[in-house]
C-alpha cells in the first residue's frame, strides 16, 4: 500500500526517492497480486473498528463501503490475470448488500445495525468486517488456472 519508493536512476547514479503506483491499484488493474492479502484486509477492519469505537457509525459504513469496493476490485484483478477465485461465501455476499444499502442511501447506519443483527452478526459491523477482512486474507491461497 505504499506509494513512494527508492529507485535507482541510472543517470545521476543515485537512488532516489520517488511516487509509485500503489500496488492495490496495480492489483485492482489486473497486474499484480496483493503482496500481504491479510495485512490488507486487517487494515479496513481497523479502520472500521476505530471509527465504529469512537461512535463515528456514519464513518465506520464509509469505510466499510470501500472495503466492500476494494474487494470486488482486488477480485475482479485476480480473476483478469487468470487466478482462480473461489466464490464469497453466499452469506458474506449476501450480508455485504448492508453495506451497499448504506453506501447508497437506502439505510442508515442504526438501520444497517439493527439489520446486521437479524443477521446473526451480535457483534454489528466489526463483526461482518472480520469476514470481510478474511476474504482477503483468502486471496493468498489464489492459484492461476
Amino acid at each position: 500500500m505504499v506509494d513512494q519508493a527508492k529507485i535507482y536512476n541510472e543517470k545521476t547514479g543515485r537512488w532516489e526517492k520517488t511516487q509509485i503506483t500503489p500496488n492495490a491499484d496495480m492489483v485492482k488493474a489486473g497486474r499484480s497480486t496483493l503482496l500481504d492479502p491479510k495485512g490488507y484486509g486487517t487494515s479496513y477492519e481497523t479502520k472500521v473498528l476505530a471509527s465504529h469505537n469512537q461512535g463515528n457509525t456514519l464513518d465506520a459504513y464509509a469505510q466499510a463501503g470501500k472495503a466492500a469496493h476494494s474487494l470486488d476490485d482486488v477480485r475482479k484483478g485476480y480473476d483478469m490475470q487468470g487466478y482462480e477465485v473461489s466464490d464469497l461465501p453466499p452469506k458474506v455476499a449476501a450480508d455485504l448488500s448492508v453495506i451497499r444499502d448504506v453506501h447508497a442511501g437506502k439505510l442508515d447506519p442504526a438501520g444497517a445495525d439493527a439489520k446486521l443483527k437479524s443477521l446473526e452478526y451480535e457483534g454489528g459491523l466489526p463483526e461482518l468486517m472480520e469476514k470481510v477482512s478474511g476474504q482477503f486474507e483468502a486471496l493468498k491461497w489464489a492459484r492461476k488456472a
